[in-house]
């Protein structure tokens, strides 16, 4: 009797659209509303850039093109087989000003300034159509497209917003659709590898690694397990801040790309001089400095847990087999206490960052990220 009011409640899919589910890593992430914005110190055809990301998307990440669904209780990606002015890849949306990018003061470009600097966050409007999507709820409005972009004409200089869900895209998948839209500019989209639309690495590693259980009393990797007292430490100490820091005040942060070389020169000069085999990126450099100035007033012990993304498409090759728009990265992390990343030296920081990623992605941790990957794929 269940199961046939079930079957009468159950929704089917349209036959006009290919329905992919919503994966493990991207389904936590759907309600982040996020904006990547662009700034392009030229004037550009804002037609020839529309009709370039409509190809690029028809013919090479037909994903970009989705509609987020609700649908039976899943979460799903709902893609056109096929687009049309009634159902584009994307909205697309553009305003024209007259006047120069100067005169909206933004941050100083990189010649005029020498050491990292905040500025205040004063330009959305300039990145965003009024309209864009705000919520996940303005999203699953229905034949709404998952993913919008906003070109902004200046005098001398076009600005570009791209707003989406974070369950669309992660930072690499944002490349790889620049990637084909560029090339659609340049004519050169041919050469761009495409995107099957039915593309599931996540689904294809839980389909053949075998099943694993944690151990009884052993937390997932990289979330801790505390005692009560620790519970409700974090909860009153969480409500009052809460309760005496009420507005969120965003901030742009600029760092100099000459400051930033001249910060690894000097990490890498220290490792020469040691004589050691270490090495430090300039991603590890910058964060290693971020930490050390946010907690540069900390005296306590309490330990920091430092978390640093790492993207799954190069340690699982086997299974990325084309580009992949969504969500495919996992983070190492590294800890130390407050204390000693207010007082250690950037490199030391910088060097724990470093051996806490090498010793994730190295060759023989691949069967253990792939076990890892599998075991989430139950929670989509």
């Amino acid at each position: 009797m269940l199961g046939w009011l079930s079957s009468r409640w159950t929704v089917p899919a349209p036959s006009d659209v290919d329905v992919i589910p919503c994966c493990s890593l991207d389904f936590p992430n759907r309600f982040l509303i996020i904006t990547f914005s662009f700034v392009i110190p030229t004037r550009l055809d804002v037609e020839i850039l529309r009709q370039a990301l409509f190809h690029a998307i028809e013919q090479k990440i037909p994903r970009a093109g989705a509609r987020l669904v609700s649908r039976n209780g899943q979460y799903e990606w709902h893609i056109p087989k096929h687009f049309s002015a009634e159902r584009p890849p994307a909205r697309f949306t553009q305003t024209q000003l007259d006047a120069p990018l100067s005169a909206f003061d933004f941050p100083p470009s990189g010649g005029d300034v020498t050491q990292p600097c905040v500025v205040n966050v004063k330009h959305e409007h300039l990145f965003k159509d009024p309209h864009v999507p705000t919520s996940l709820g303005d999203l699953l409005r229905p034949g709404t497209p998952a993913l919008h972009v906003h070109a902004c004409t200046l005098s001398d200089a076009t600005l570009i917003g791209i707003t989406t869900t974070h369950a669309l895209v992660d930072a690499h998948g944002v490349r790889a659709l620049l990637v084909a839209w560029t090339a659609a500019v340049n004519g050169s989209l041919d050469a761009v590898p495409a995107m099957p639309r039915t593309f599931e690495p996540l689904a294809d590693i839980a389909k053949v690694t075998p099943p694993t259980s944690r151990p009884v009393g052993e937390p997932v990797r990289f979330y801790f397990d505390p005692s009560w007292f620790s519970k409700a430490r974090f909860i009153v100490s969480f409500a009052w801040r809460a309760f005496h820091v009420r507005q969120e005040r965003r901030k742009l942060v600029r760092f100099p790309k000459s400051w930033l070389a001249e910060q690894k020169r000097l990490c890498v000069d220290e490792l020469s001089a040691r004589g050691t085999k270490d090495y430090v990126g300039t991603a590890d450099v910058l964060l290693a400095w971020w930490y050390k100035t946010l907690f540069a007033h900390r005296r306590d012990s309490t330990l920091v847990r430092m978390k640093t993304v790492v993207n799954i498409r190069r340690l699982l090759p086997d299974f990325f087999v084309h580009p992949y728009l969504n969500n495919a990265a996992t983070w190492t992390e590294a800890s130390l206490p407050a204390s000693v990343l207010a007082s250690q030296p950037v490199l030391e920081t910088a060097l724990a960052l470093r051996r806490s990623i090498d010793s994730y992605v190295s060759p023989t941790s691949a069967s253990v990220l792939q076990a890892e990957m599998a075991w989430g794929a139950q929670f989509a």
